[in-house]
């Protein structure tokens, strides 16, 4: 698609197009707090998916964890 996204959590913020509070994102958007991220699957950033810990697998969550969201 044409996008670069950085490999590690800690340059994402700096690389997106655009960033704003948790309450502002949209299905798609990656949620991102220091160490971690996940991908937006309802308005608002009230539900996400992720992998909560390596080797466990992808699944929906609602605990709020996250500070910004990006969208790139």
């Amino acid at each position: 698609m044409g996008k670069t996204i950085p490999r590690t959590t800690y340059g994402m913020p700096n690389s997106a197009a655009w960033s704003g509070p948790v309450s502002s994102a949209e299905p798609g958007d990656v949620l991102w707090n220091s160490g971690h991220v996940a991908i937006c699957t309802a308005s608002g950033g009230g539900t996400y998916i992720h992998a909560p810990q390596p080797g466990d697998v992808v699944k929906y969550s609602s605990w709020p964890q996250f500070s910004l969201a990006l969208r790139f």
